[in-house]
């Protein structure tokens, strides 16, 4: 668990390969070779923009700056995106496999199994259908699937998998790094799931890797000691988990000679076994440094790094009796529990209610405990006087407090499950404006760097694809800011005036123009209405926005396909149905789909907030927007209005 610490957050990546070719290559060559991170973003959206490089090759390249910028969410979003692409040629089937690679680690350190089931077996099979079941990352393919598989439970197709890397390794004479990268990989898994023997056959191999590198010209002596510590701490996690505590002692002793277990990274590697040895003293020792490795690694105390950081902390200083710093870990996931969720406090009334509930359960926790002591005191006294008395008010004490213990802490788990969602759905809100900010604004860096190169020639068709880059990217910016302006209109309450006579094909027409619908040239657009001319007294603006991100919606999930606009006038109501061939929604998720944030498909564009905002002004309108659940050749929504009386004369501004 603690190994995860310094993989997790070096932020170092893996090897980045080769660069995309053509003029492209020395630029982006250049930039990797200067360690220029901020370079290859820019690079990557200009170059895209320019067609000089793939999407899957600038998603790769993108996902690589952003993991050397250790921000991990962009890097995983845009690798996440190149495994949605389908490769055109060998030089994209490369870059999408490598993506598939850097994802599939990122999975598994987040102990994400299925998702990374889900990315590495497509790279496997396209690896296999190019007749590529070779090298680097065809072997961590495998080894991320024999992960997956030994989590599961299927503990024979694991060991085929590792089997079939190491057989690869075997064919990379020289590439010991990378043959010890996976074997680290493989052992870890076997340690965490308790697989003790297989983890010992994996132990030796890797103790045999290190005897060949060892044996190298010019080695590092600091990675030799190293890994020389690393494989004692495993034989000693190893033989405490199949009960030879004595040989375990002597290999964690034998750690202890080599000068990385006297380091910060080594103590906290120490951890593992001394956790499972229960050697809490020596362990809450080591857990003195974990406050400073977290800052060095630049590692927030997010709600994951507080599982699987501060608790065990928690547990070391508990079970040593060290009751101070055991109390003082106590506040430090309190208060960084507070931290993690002090924003929602801000933002959203039934999260802010969630966080006060947690505070709650967390005080009523504490005063638990406190009553206990009271209690063990209490009866430790009247034991002194009446010892039969005393030992059954304490037993009794004690069961009524593990009870009323043991809820509370049900009430924290759910608490704070729903806390950490709703973090989550905000997180990766914010992560997603930054990425789609940031792009546009890369793409312009991006021209601007190559318009002000000192002997750059351009002819006229690289200008005219430049000026256009900048035009396209200047809108889409634009229109970003206003989907955020959008916001305000979640939370308001206030009834929009209505003041305009307006048709149905008015409000049509302005919700078309202002969506770019009609310059699509990939979506067959139509416009279908009864007989009839239907009039209302309405806002026209507000209605429009409203078909505007409707049909923004039904484009982003065609793709490719027909988007239909059917005008229903009624006796009370007028109706908008907007008809697509696109993917569908589930009807399962009618509803959830009208939720602040909430996109069904994490990795396409936009900020999940459309639809919420569309029933939030249809129904300040008087209308609603709602999801037609029988329609099964893609989605259809129904966008309603009422006529308000429009023939009264009271009804017609004046």
């Amino acid at each position: 668990m603690l190994t995860a610490l310094a993989v997790a957050a070096s932020c170092t990546g893996n090897g980045a390969g080769n660069a995309t070719s053509g003029k492209a290559e020395g630029l982006v060559e250049s930039a990797y070779n200067a360690h220029k991170s901020d370079r290859i973003l820019n690079l990557a959206d200009s170059l895209e923009a320019l067609g000089e490089m793939s999407a899957i090759q600038a998603d790769y390249w993108r996902g690589y700056a952003y993991s050397r910028l250790c921000n991990r969410r962009l890097a995983e979003a845009s690798w996440s995106e190149a495994v949605l692409l389908e490769p055109k040629n060998d030089s994209d089937v490369e870059y999408y496999v490598r993506s598939a690679n850097r994802l599939s680690d990122m999975m598994l350190l987040k102990n994400d199994y299925e998702s990374a089931l889900r990315v590495a077996l497509p790279a496997l099979e396209k690896l296999h259908e190019g007749g590529k079941e070779e090298g680097e990352d065809y072997a961590h393919l495998l080894i991320a699937v024999g992960c997956c598989d030994l989590n599961l439970g299927n503990v024979p197709d694991a060991r085929d998998k590792f089997e079939q890397a190491y057989s690869e390794f075997l064919k990379m004479p020289g590439r010991y790094n990378t043959i010890m990268s996976g074997i680290i990989t493989i052992t870890d898994h076997c340690l965490a799931e308790k697989q003790y023997p297989d983890a010992l056959v994996w132990v030796a191999r890797l103790e045999q890797a290190l005897d060949n590198f060892r044996a190298l010209p010019k080695v590092n002596p600091e990675v030799v000691d190293k890994q020389e510590a690393r494989v004692c701490l495993y034989k000693a996690c190893v033989m405490e988990g199949m009960g030879y505590r004595t040989e375990a002692a002597n290999a964690y002793d034998s750690a202890l000679k080599c000068n990385y277990a006297k380091t910060a990274e080594g103590r906290m590697e120490a951890l593992n076994y001394l956790m499972l040895a229960g050697r809490w003293s020596e362990a809450a020792d080591n857990y003195q440094l974990l406050d400073k490795q977290l800052t060095e690694f630049g590692m927030s105390l997010t709600m994951d790094n507080i599982s699987r950081f501060l608790l065990p902390k928690f547990e070391a200083n508990y079970r040593s009796h060290r009751d101070a710093v055991a109390l003082e870990t106590g506040m430090q996931i309190r208060n960084s529990l507070d931290s993690a969720l002090v924003w929602l406090r801000e933002d959203k009334a039934a999260e802010l209610a969630a966080i006060y509930h947690t505070q709650e359960i967390k005080q009523d926790l504490m005063a638990q405990e406190a009553k206990i002591q009271r209690d063990r005191f209490l009866a430790v006294l009247i034991g002194m006087l009446v010892l039969i008395a005393g030992l059954l008010m304490f037993l009794y004490a004690r069961h009524g407090a593990s009870v009323r213990l043991k809820e509370a802490y049900n009430q924290l788990e759910k608490a704070n499950a729903r806390a950490q969602e709703a973090s989550r759905v905000k997180t990766a809100f914010l992560q997603q404006i930054s990425h789609e900010v940031r792009t546009p604004i890369n793409v312009l860096s991006g021209f601007a760097q190559i318009l002000t190169t000192p002997g750059m020639e351009l002819d006229e068709e690289s200008r005219a694809q430049i000026n256009t880059g900048v035009l396209d990217n200047t809108k889409r910016i634009t229109g970003l800011i206003s989907k955020i302006l959008d916001l305000s209109d979640l939370v308001s309450t206030t009834t929009i005036e209505k003041k305009d006579i307006v048709s149905m094909r008015d409000i049509v027409s302005e919700a078309a123009a202002n969506c770019n619908i009609l310059d699509n040239e990939d979506i067959e657009y139509e416009v279908v209405s009864a007989e009839g001319e239907a009039k209302m007294l309405t806002n026209k603006h507000a209605a429009s926005h409203v078909l505007a991100l409707l049909l923004e919606n039904a484009v982003k999930y065609t793709g490719k396909g027909t988007v239909r606009v059917c005008l229903e006038p009624g006796e009370k109501n007028v109706r908008f149905v907007v008809e697509d061939t696109g993917i569908g929604v589930p009807a399962e998720d009618a509803e959830r789909i009208f939720g602040q944030f909430v996109q069904l498909d994490d990795y396409r564009e936009g900020t999940g907030v459309g639809l919420s905002v569309a029933r939030s002004i249809a129904r300040r309108l008087g209308g609603d927007v709602t999801l037609d659940t029988s329609y099964t050749s893609g989605a259809r929504f129904v966008f309603t209005l009422p006529y308000l009386n429009f023939l009264s004369s009271s009804s017609i501004p004046k």
